[in-house]
């Protein structure tokens, strides 16, 4: 009787999983992606103009079918994509709000990798984005950072976590910064990458295999946890702030 029930059970999630469809939108005439969630966000980019969260990777709600033509009724927002996640265009943005509780499975969205998009992640939970080389905002108030294999320019910021980012090119059109509060931050550049570093470190330490050339201004010189300096000769400016905790600047090999 037990293994009747069992494979009755196993039947029902094999169908509802070989049903599911993933979740498309067209982002003709968006021109940034805010995305936020108390769930882990994980961005990755693929080659259409659409919005996508593909079935084999999220969390689907189990009632979709039962409940098809009916709207679910909540304080936190309208999931209008079944995959616990509201969607509403405005004007050239794409707000993306995630309606899942904290311990639930990822949020996984795939987007142009030409697409400028903001991330926050609103729990104790982490933030991943690969492979962007448009603009990148993060807030992150509880968990760590990854941005892999992008251009710049970002924002990323981190109330308590590790940053880490990685950078396959660095834009020199637009200054960025990188703060944490508590938690360390880890930074790869091209060896060849020009840049100018401003970081400042009040309770931790700055370490670095960059040649980089100290400028010697006044109201750095007056605080030691403060340098500016260059690197290729200068470029694109980097504030890097760490309160409690330390920054790694190193080379990309």
């Amino acid at each position: 009787m037990k293994n009747k029930i069992f494979t009755t059970f196993a039947l029902l999630i094999i169908t509802a999983t070989a049903f599911a469809q993933d979740y498309s939108m067209s982002l003709k005439g968006i021109t940034k992606v805010i995305i936020s969630s108390e769930t882990t966000i994980v961005v990755k980019p693929h080659d259409s103009i659409t919005f996508l969260m593909k079935a084999s990777e999220n969390y689907r709600n189990p009632n979709a079918e039962k409940s098809k033509g009916l709207k679910k009724i909540s304080g936190s927002g309208d999931d209008n994509t079944n995959y616990g996640v509201e969607v509403i265009k405005e004007g050239t943005l794409l707000i993306v709000k995630g309606l899942r509780e904290r311990r639930a499975s990822n949020l996984v969205i795939h987007l142009p990798k030409n697409m400028n998009i903001s991330v926050e992640s609103l729990a104790n939970n982490e933030i991943y984005i690969d492979g962007f080389s448009a603009e990148v905002e993060t807030i992150n108030h509880h968990g760590e950072t990854l941005l892999a294999n992008i251009n710049g320019p970002i924002v990323a910021e981190n109330g308590n976590g590790n940053i880490t980012v990685i950078f396959s090119t660095l834009n020199q059109l637009y200054p960025m910064s990188i703060v944490a509060d508590n938690g360390d931050i880890d930074i790869r550049m091209p060896q060849d990458a020009s840049a100018t570093i401003i970081s400042k470190t009040p309770r931790g330490e700055f370490y670095s295999d960059f040649d980089i050339e100290v400028i010697n201004e006044s109201s750095i010189q007056k605080n030691k946890r403060s340098v500016k300096g260059k690197i290729n000769k200068g470029g694109v400016e980097i504030s890097i702030q760490n309160l409690k905790g330390n920054i790694y600047l190193r080379q990309l090999k």
